[in-house]
């Protein structure tokens, strides 16, 4: 039974990346001319839930490479198999056209809401994002201090926040 969850949990993980990537590319015809919408009346929140275990924070662009970071709650079932985890931590890099980039390295430095660092987290790369498990302990703001090497020795750095209750 653990394995049939945890095999069913890894095939999510890696299968969503994918839709995610597809969904963003995908072509809303009509829905580009939307004028006529009062957006600014819409709230803004510094994260949108997928779901309640989907957690998506801001694109950020960084030397016209953007970076989006997505975050699972695993921890129910990592805590059926006696582990820690709280979260699987995955981050996309695309570049201006929009194209798929797969990072060399990657890493995730973890800033929690005491203060405190985290030693650098490896991220490898796996079925078009760079990814890891990590554990989110407590509620409140998180800082992620992400950093890779992406083809052609390009290097970029991005801080993503948000806050868990």
């Amino acid at each position: 039974m653990k394995r049939m969850i945890l095999a069913l949990l890894i095939a999510t993980v890696m299968t969503l990346p994918g839709l995610v990537l597809a969904a963003a590319s995908h072509d809303h015809g009509s829905m580009h001319d939307m004028k006529g919408m009062d957006h600014g009346a819409m709230k803004m929140d510094d994260s949108m839930k997928m779901d309640a275990a989907m957690l998506m924070l801001p694109e950020q662009t960084v030397a016209g490479i953007t970076a989006m970071v997505h975050m699972n709650n695993i921890k129910a079932d990592m805590a059926k198999m006696g582990k820690q985890d709280t979260h699987h931590f995955m981050v996309m890099f695309k570049d201006a056209a929009g194209k798929s980039i797969e990072a060399q390295v990657a890493a995730v430095i973890i800033v929690d809401p005491s203060g405190k660092e985290s030693e650098a987290i490896e991220l490898p790369s796996m079925q078009g994002h760079s990814g890891a498990n990590i554990i989110l302990a407590a509620p409140g703001a998180y800082t992620f201090k992400v950093a890779a090497k992406l083809p052609g020795e390009k290097k970029v750095q991005y801080e993503f926040k948000t806050t868990l209750k």
